[in-house]
This record gives structure tokens, sequence and C-alpha cells, in this order.
């Protein structure tokens, strides 16, 4: 094989990928291995390959066969996680992704995956403290700031995570999960006015938000405003009919000033 030949059935096979071709472009790389058994560029496109088709284990393999040549490269690293990930290995990939994010400690994605990881682990104190790291070199990514909430939240700390919330969303307001989180964890430390703020601002960002319309009509009604909450709850009614056991129980369980223990009159009422 003449010396440059590698390179061009490399590019050949990436072209092949990105065409849509992806049984040409294995075709290609084995041809590759053939004369280059070590080839990095051809195991890395043979894992991605083989993850698209579904074999994780193989894909796994090619990754670390790349690897072997390019210990450092982050989108191999990055590529060996996920290959782990989907061959249920956590740990594994964990492992892959904290690299990549040790590697590369301006990109977002590398440290967002590795905490991922951890958190299916139930290790959120390692989460929490690899993303603290993540928002010190990278303070205007709202996306890292988000992941950190919602690690220390796993973890039991609600302040800190609330706190990370707050300035993920300070960068970034048009995340309507971040403000649901940033809800839940506002009404489970009893901050029934800030909780409000945040459901409301799910719904004005996503209309047909069911559970922060039921969720808003909780904090209100703990908050005595039955009349606001019995609106959110007939939204979220009209919305999801399922959610009327929610809704039953809530006004059921806490003050409201309008119990309802008659569950057809209930319905009317929700439905009116």
């Amino acid at each position: 094989m003449a010396p440059a030949q590698p390179d061009a059935l490399t590019a050949a096979a990436i072209a092949a990928y990105n065409g849509g071709d992806a049984t040409r472009a294995a075709e290609l790389c084995r041809q590759i291995l053939a004369a280059d058994a070590e080839h990095a560029a051809a195991h890395q496109l043979l894992a991605l390959i083989c993850l698209g088709a579904g074999d994780a284990r193989q894909a796994r393999r090619h990754a670390e066969r790349s690897l072997r040549a390019r210990p450092g490269h982050v989108p191999t690293l990055l590529l060996a996680g996920r290959a782990a990930l989907a061959d249920d290995d956590a740990a594994a990939a964990a492992i892959s992704f904290a690299q990549a994010a040790a590697l590369a400690p301006a990109q977002p994605e590398p440290a967002l995956l590795a905490a991922d990881a951890l958190l299916k682990l139930d290790q959120a104190d390692a989460a929490a403290e690899l993303l603290e790291r993540a928002t010190a070199a990278q303070p205007q990514q709202a996306a890292v700031w988000f992941g950190l909430g919602t690690a220390r939240r796993q973890a039991g700390h609600p302040a800190t995570a609330c706190a990370a919330f707050e300035q993920g969303l300070a960068l970034n307001p048009q995340q309507a999960g971040a403000w649901f989180n940033l809800g839940m964890l506002r009404q489970d430390m009893a901050d029934l006015p800030g909780a409000i703020t945040a459901f409301g601002k799910v719904l004005a960002l996503r209309p047909d938000d069911a559970e922060a319309a039921v969720n808003l009509g909780i904090v209100q009604q703990e908050s005595g405003r039955i009349d606001d909450a019995l609106a959110h709850y007939r939204l979220a009614y009209r919305l999801r009919p399922d959610t009327f056991g929610r809704i039953a129980f809530a006004l059921s369980a806490a003050p409201s000033g309008r119990l309802c223990l008659d569950i057809d009159a209930l319905r009317r009422l929700l439905a009116a």
C-alpha cells in the first residue's frame, strides 16, 4: 500500500459515512486495517459505525484500539464512553468521560456526560464536584450550571442546588425544564413565593405543561390563594385528565378553604 493511500481511504470512508453509507465506510476501514491494524482513525470510525448499528461491545473494542494510538483524543474518549453506556457499563463510561473533561476543560459536553454517568452510579457528590470545576472553567455555560444543580439536588443539597439553577437561568432564562426543577426545589424548601414564580415561568414558556400547572396550583393553595389554585388545577385537568388524582389529593390533604370530598362534584368543578 502506498504511503498516501491510507489517508485517501480514510477520507473516502468518512465521506461515505457522512453520506449515509455506513456499509461502504466500514468496508474502507477494514481495507485500511488490513494494512495497518492499529490505524486510529479507522478504529474510531468503526467504533462509531458499530455503535450506530447497536453493537456496543464491538464499538468499545474499536474505541479502545483507537485510544491505544491516541490516548488523549477527546472525540474518541467520548465515543468510548457512549459505547460503554450502551453496554450498561456506567463505571467505564464515567472514567472515559472524566478523562475527556480533564483534557477539554473549556468544553461543556465531556463534563456533563461524566456527571450523568456518575449520577447513574449514585455518586452525586462526585458529579457535583466535577461540575463545580467545570463551572469555574466555564462560568458562562448555562447547561453546566443546570447540571450542577441536578447533581447537588440528588446529593441532598437543595440550597446550593437552587443557587446553581438560578445562576444558569440568569444566563439562559428560556429553559423551562430548569425553571421546573427550581420550582420543585423551592417548593421542597417551603419557599412558596419563589416556587410560584418558577412554575409560572414554566407555563409562560410551555403553556401545555400539565405538571407545572398542578404544582403551581399546589403552592398557590398552600399560600392561601385558592381561586388561583383552582384556575391552575382546571388548566391541568383540561390538559391532562390523569392529573385528577393529584389534584384531589392536594385539595384534601392541605389547607384550602374548599375541601372537596365529592369526587363527581370535583370533576364538575375542574371541568367548569
